[in-house]
C-alpha cells in the first residue's frame, strides 16, 4: 500500500475516533476526556 493511501486511512480512523469521543463527551460518558 502506498503512503498516501495509508495516510488517508489513518486520517479516516482518526476522524472516526474523534467523532466517537465527541459523542461520549456530549453524553458525559467519557471519564478520560478533558476539554
Amino acid at each position: 500500500m502506498n503512503l498516501i493511501k495509508l495516510n488517508q486511512l489513518e486520517k479516516d480512523k482518526y476522524q472516526e475516533l474523534k467523532k466517537k469521543i465527541n459523542d461520549l463527551q456530549e453524553e458525559g460518558l467519557c471519564p478520560t476526556c478533558y476539554n
